[in-house]
């Protein structure tokens, strides 16, 4: 505790020191902030507003030419219709222009004949033929004047002309002319809330005004403007549409003076909240740091705590010390069968005993039921030797009562060999749940873990070589008639014998197999080698009766073991009674009995005998043998081995019984002793294979003891 105490006083100075800087820091970095910013976001605001104006510019521009474009469009169609009139009578055209003249609040229209003489609603006869825009209307074009006076000097208007055709060719041409007041209102656009307007731009105007793009500002008055230019589709026309500068930025302002008050808030909230952190943090410190570090449950030091500590020990620290993580087997159920209440005075109790046990070392708890302790000890004998003190500790303790009866489970990974605390606790989690595993063992080594795994990895790696150099080889193990004492067939046991001469044990290699999938090959390879042997014993005048060989379950999920067999025994000359398969009995539970029945039933077939094998261990039922399509019922040593106990007498007496009313042919297993035998036989199963009789064979072995065909109980095997 005095070491996290003076962590804390470092801690609390630093700090100190750390926020008096950090709060330079942040007044240094808000002021450049504020000024960075504040330019950025007005800078952002005009581009905004820009934007804004030279949207509303291309939307007046847009509805300009709308509006002309209407207006033009009616001039056309009344061009169309008098072109579709048989009256070419100019005075009665006027007559009719009249009434168009007041609705659409024109100052003048008329009809130019082919000679260029106009007749006008107010009676004026005007000689236009030498006007360049009556020569285009002849040609066929419709024309829109610049703005300039009427033929009597006394209005300023726009002449739009439109040609009257019939029959292909102009005869006449319409007119209409708008003052260019009234123009000018039908082409005004208001926006902005009344502050901007726009202007028709018949020619290039310089009033010395200072372009920023399609943007400018002028001066009117005392009033500053700011205004954009847009070309239209009419003659060579420009809209200049304007606002009052003031208006277009009025949020300008407004921003700055929120963005420089937002800013004193902020500096004003940081100086409390570093005071108010400052203050909270000394008050609280403790607090904080049993909330972190001490168990609530236990109220000594928990993981973490550990986990803070290890980055400070050295190397010689960690040296010959052990991270044991152990836990309560089962704690769940304990909490439902028990109660939270029974079940923490367990762990209370269990963390006292340790402490009172081995008060030289360390004991910390992670969460629940976990505990993670640091044992010393030269060799892994004297750590477990230290637990197993520990751990009698508390059988005591369940013997007396005190304790609720429980298990636990040890994994131990040494400090030394891993730099990262995460990492040696995670091997010693893998370790415990080996223990959890096994039956016998309450404590498991990470290395041990790790010798096993590379052990595996080099038996699967080495498969393929191993198989096509041929290391692997057969062995029979002998079944007997035990009313005969005759040989009456074997089952067949593969080897491994490296080119080394060393010996690798089935059972290290099968299971590896099994779980790689390498043994499909395995049983291909074993079921060539029977019936080689089978085909040259044939050769030699000799029979090796009924051979069975063990099929992996995997075949029944993986198709094609029944097309290679019936490919090896045409090969070698094998006949079907010849050769038996065993298939154990769990299979059927791992992959279905549907696929299980569909093996069966093709090697039956093809006329092989299949035997179920390993009866009795597992989950062994009555149903698995109703069900059954087997032709062999083999008793599993584990069965044998408890014969002389009377309730399994009875269950072998009944699984024999019930098999020969089955049709089923039984064999004993593992027989080991002659009152195993005797029993056997007395309950009509006399088939039996075990050392009793014969350990496995080699084939030259097993064909001599065919020879003598008499199994005798004073001979050596």
């Amino acid at each position: 505790m005095k070491e996290i105490k003076e962590d804390a006083v470092r801690i609390s100075r630093k700090a100190k020191i750390l926020m008096a800087f950090v709060l330079l820091l942040v007044v240094l970095a808000g002021a450049f902030t504020y000024f960075h910013f504040q330019r950025r976001i007005l800078s952002a605001v005009k581009q905004q507003a820009d934007y804004t104006l030279q949207n509303v510019s291309i939307q007046n521009a847009k509805l300009v030419e709308t509006r002309f474009y209407d207006l033009k469009n009616l001039l056309r169609s009344i061009a169309e219709e008098i072109g579709r009139t048989e009256n070419e009578n100019t005075e009665s055209i006027v007559d009719t222009l009249k009434s168009y003249a007041r609705h659409m609040g024109m100052y003048n229209m008329g009809i130019i004949d082919r000679e260029g003489m106009c007749r006008t609603t107010k009676g004026e006869v005007l000689d236009l033929s030498g006007q360049a825009y009556f020569k285009e209307n002849m040609e066929g074009k419709e024309v829109v004047t610049d703005k300039r006076l009427s033929q009597g000097g006394k209005e300023e208007g726009h002449i739009f002309t439109v040609p009257v055709r019939k029959d292909g060719e102009v005869k006449m041409v319409v007119s209409a002319v708008y003052r260019a007041s009234d123009f000018l209102r039908l082409i005004n656009i208001q926006s902005f809330d009344g502050k901007g307007g726009s202007l028709i731009l018949t020619e290039e105007t310089d009033n010395g005004e200072t372009k920023e793009g399609t943007l400018f500002r002028f001066q009117k008055g005392k009033e500053s403007y700011m205004a954009c230019e847009h070309d239209l589709s009419i003659n060579n026309w420009r809209l200049l549409s304007y606002v009052q500068e003031d208006y277009l930025y009025r949020h300008t302002k407004t921003l700055k003076e929120n963005i420089f008050v937002l800013v004193l808030l902020l500096y004003l909230l940081l100086v409390v909240v570093s005071v108010m952190y400052m203050t909270v943090y000394q008050k609280f410190q403790k607090r904080i740091l049993d909330i972190v570090f001490r168990d609530r449950l236990l109220g000594e030091w928990n993981y973490r705590y550990f986990r803070q500590q290890f980055s400070k020990l050295s190397s010689e620290d960690k040296k010959d010390r052990y991270l044991v993580n152990f836990d309560v087997d089962k704690f769940k159920m304990m909490n439902l069968l028990y109660g939270k209440e029974k079940s923490d005075d367990v762990l209370r109790k269990i963390y006292q005993i340790f402490r009172n046990t081995l008060p030289e070392e360390a004991l910390y708890r992670y969460h629940s039921d976990i505990f993670v302790a640091v044992i010393k000890g030269n060799k892994k004998e004297e750590v477990c030797c230290k637990l197993e003190c520990f751990w009698k500790k508390v059988q005591k303790e369940m013997d007396e009562g005190r304790i609720v009866q429980c298990t636990m489970s040890f994994g131990i990974c040494p400090l030394c060999e891993f730099g990262d605390i995460g990492i040696i606790y995670s091997n010693a989690v893998l370790a415990k749940h080996k223990a959890k595993r096994s039956i016998t063992e309450k404590y498991s080594f990470y290395e041990d873990i790790v010798k096993e795994e590379i052990e595996s990895k080099n038996i699967e790696m080495d498969f393929k070589e191993a198989l096509k150099e041929k290391q692997f080889h057969v062995v029979y193990q002998p079944q007997v008639d035990m009313r005969t004492g005759m040989i009456c067939g074997a089952e067949a046991l593969v080897r491994w014998k490296k080119k080394d001469g060393t010996q690798v044990s089935p059972a290290k290699f099968i299971p590896v197999f099994e779980a790689t999938g390498q043994i499909v090959e395995l049983d291909e390879e074993v079921v060539r080698l029977v019936c080689a042997d089978i085909c040259e014993a044939k050769n030699q005048g000799l029979s090796m009766g009924i051979v069975s060989v063990n099929l992996s379950k995997l075949h029944i999920i993986k198709e094609g073991i029944a097309d290679r067999i019936s490919q090896l025994t045409k090969l070698y000359g094998v006949d079907a009674a010849e050769l038996s398969f065993e298939i154990t009995e769990s299979a059927e539970k791992c992959h279905g009995k549907k696929e299980m029945d569909k093996l069966v039933d093709s090697l039956h077939q093809m006329g092989f005998q299949v035997e179920m094998d390993d009866y009795g261990t597992g989950s062994s039922t009555l149903q698995s043998l109703a069900d059954t399509h087997f032709d062999v019922l083999k008793l599993d040593r584990s069965f044998v081995n408890l014969i002389g106990i009377r309730k399994m007498n009875i269950i072998l007496q009944s699984t024999i019984r019930m098999a020969k009313e089955l049709r089923m042919i039984v064999v004993a297993e593992g027989v080991e002793t002659k009152e195993q035998a005797c029993f056997l036989v007395r309950n009509h199963c006399f088939i039996a294979q075990g050392y009793y009789f014969y350990r496995p064979l080699s084939k030259e072995q097993y064909l001599e003891k065919r020879k003598k065909q008499t199994w005798k109980e004073h001979e050596e095997n």
